[in-house]
């Protein structure tokens, strides 16, 4: 045997290791993403929903690495990618997106800034120095712990509304805010987990943090506290504002029970993700702001502070047509 094909043979058989690994690959991935149709069937199928769009772009990577390396495999390639692209597409054409602000829009704004500060996360200089950046009327937080609080008192100065809710674990909530406000702390799940609630003159707020769905307990007190959002929106009559980490991206079966409000998305950029920070490949945006009652909104996704999310911020546009601020207490409180 020349050494000439000594070198053809090993070369093929190269490409044929290669082709076979992507093979493989790709039956993992068609798997996954068929699996998250049965999402509402087990909850561990729906874990595969939140990664639609990093499945869509490694089905678009493997339609490239086909063509060159294992034809055999191009059409499920292919096929891959129209079938999660199709999905996305399904989602956001059914989840609605409040209308963007125009750039005349900026005057009698409501700006809005939303962080996971991490619980274990000690860069408290840091955290300042984004959150107030833009000199936002509201700074909400979740993952709130004592320190966060002794480290972010210097807000008080200018934000002298607040509502302080630390935990030692990672469901504290606090709120800073230049205007008044009513606020509560409800905890509308099996697990008590905290959601602020809080009323001023021309809006509300709503300020959640619900369990990671990473247990089919977790999974259920998750999708008790995200309907039980749905419920307190619905009961408002004034516009309302939802911020917040609520462990989950769109695309997942947790968040259908908001699809099903008036509540709309505010959009913080086409290929925006909040977490996991130093992850990217595999980061998903489960940080949100939605509205409904809002005439306008633009949001962002603002640079790291430390945590393992990145901050949002949005602006909203919303009438100015004062209204009692306890009223929205009071039907929560028969409700619930």
């Amino acid at each position: 045997m020349t050494m000439l094909n000594a070198e053809a043979i090993s070369l093929n058989i190269r490409k044929n290791s290669l082709a076979k690994y992507i093979g493989n690959s790709l039956w993992v991935l068609a798997i996954c993403s068929v699996l998250g149709l049965f999402s509402s069937l087990y909850w561990v199928f729906d874990l595969f929903n939140h990664f639609r769009p990093n499945a869509l772009a490694a089905s678009v990577i493997f339609c490239a690495l086909t063509f060159f390396f294992d034809r055999k495999h191009l059409a499920l390639s292919l096929s891959l990618t129209c079938f999660n692209a199709a999905l996305l597409s399904y989602a956001l054409w059914t989840f609605e997106t409040v209308d963007e602000l125009g750039a005349s829009d900026t005057e009698g704004l409501v700006h809005i800034v939303s962080s996971n500060l991490l619980a274990s996360n000690n860069d408290h200089e840091t955290a300042l120095a984004v959150l107030t950046k833009d000199d936002p009327d509201i700074i909400a937080l979740t993952e709130v712990t004592d320190p966060w609080l002794a480290g972010l008192s210097a807000l008080e100065k200018t934000y002298p509304y607040t509502i302080k809710h630390s935990r030692p674990d990672s469901f504290g909530i606090a709120v800073y805010s230049k205007r008044p406000f009513n606020a509560q702390i409800k905890r509308p799940s099996p697990r008590a987990i905290p959601l602020g609630v809080l009323e001023f003159s021309n809006f509300d707020l709503l300020v959640a943090h619900p369990l990671p769905p990473v247990s089919a307990s977790y999974a259920f007190d998750s999708s008790v506290y995200v309907r039980s959002i749905a419920k307190f929106a619905s009961l408002s009559d004034k516009p309302v504002i939802v911020a917040g980490d609520l462990n989950s991206s769109i695309w997942a079966e947790s968040m259908k029970p908001l699809q099903k409000t008036d509540l709309e998305r505010v959009k913080l950029g086409l290929l925006s993700y909040t977490w996991p920070v130093r992850l990217p490949l595999v980061a998903v945006q489960i940080d949100h702001f939605f509205a409904q009652g809002v005439t306008g909104a633009t949001g962002e996704v603002l640079s790291s502070i430390g945590s393992d999310h990145y901050p949002i911020q949005a602006s909203f546009r919303i009438s100015d047509n004062t209204r009692d601020t306890s009223a929205f207490a009071r039907r929560i409180e028969a409700e619930f």
